[in-house]
């Protein structure tokens, strides 16, 4: 209606989850959400092979029981024959890019908040991931924002009526975000609110030490090898949760006026 047609298209989300391919491309068992219950107590499990210590020092990423280090330990243990039959493993922006161009890329600033990739290296931790049991052949190169993956399957080109080059962004939303951040002095810190809200600074190298750890604060890959070294403290899932259950009795606003009212000297530690 507008007279114009797109030129390109990006696609970022959230982090650790993925989709297993089989090699007919096809998916290998659900896609489960990264707050499934599937992933407790794999962190003792990673801790029979590795060290917390040794895993921080190498990937840098913070201890968060999600991460997809433990989902595909929960993987291994609980879903049989699933990694076997797997051949390919993509996050879920790299899916979606698959499905509407089919090409399939890994993109270096997601892949780093699976915890399998070397901070410091900045590629797929070979030696872990072999230390861990998984395949080599699943993760393949890792790709840089601004790498082109290809052009619309002509299917969907016919059906929308036109066609249009699929690039990469930082395909983790908060990179995106914090790309898009107009930081003009250094040390400036950035708070990226959604779900989460991500505290932090950008880094031009990482910070993998055992003060770093103890803090639990993660070197996640950012655009051109910057590091986003930054908390996930609690944004507005809270509140989320308590307008689903409440369901359409209030607003949001309703919801934010009755608490600044509130007068109780009950806390909660959210984090």
């Amino acid at each position: 209606s507008l007279g114009r047609k797109p030129v390109s298209l990006a696609i970022d989300t959230w982090g650790v989850d993925f989709v297993l391919l089989d090699e007919d491309d096809q998916k290998v068992g659900d896609t489960v959400a990264y707050r499934d219950h599937r992933t407790d107590g794999m962190d003792q499990e990673i801790s029979k092979v590795i060290s917390e210590e040794e895993l921080y020092s190498q990937t840098g990423i913070q201890k968060q029981i999600f991460n997809t280090i433990y989902q595909l330990k929960a993987v291994q243990l609980k879903e049989q024959g699933w990694l076997e039959q797997a051949e390919r493993f993509l996050m879920i922006p790299e899916y979606f890019n698959f499905l509407l161009s089919g090409v399939k890329l890994n993109e270096y600033t997601n892949a780093t908040t699976t915890g399998l990739v070397n901070a410091k290296a900045k590629t797929w931790h070979r030696g872990l991931i072999e230390l861990l049991g998984l395949k080599q052949s699943l993760f393949s190169e890792l790709h840089l924002p601004k790498t082109s993956v290809g052009y619309l399957r002509p299917t969907i080109a016919e059906q929308i009526g036109f066609n249009c080059e699929v690039v990469l962004p930082p395909t983790h939303d908060t990179a995106s975000a914090v790309l898009a951040t107009p930081i003009m002095e250094k040390d400036a810190l950035y708070i990226s609110s959604g779900t989460w809200s991500l505290m932090g600074v950008e880094n031009k190298a990482p910070d993998c030490s055992e003060k770093s750890r103890q803090a639990n604060f993660s070197n996640e890959g950012g655009y051109d090898y910057r590091f986003r070294y930054l908390k996930n403290i609690m944004g507005l899932w809270i509140i989320q949760r308590v307008k689903q259950e409440l369901g359409d009795r209030y607003s949001f606003s309703k919801l934010c006026t009755l608490a600044a009212k509130e007068r109780s000297p009950a806390l909660i530690d959210v984090n």
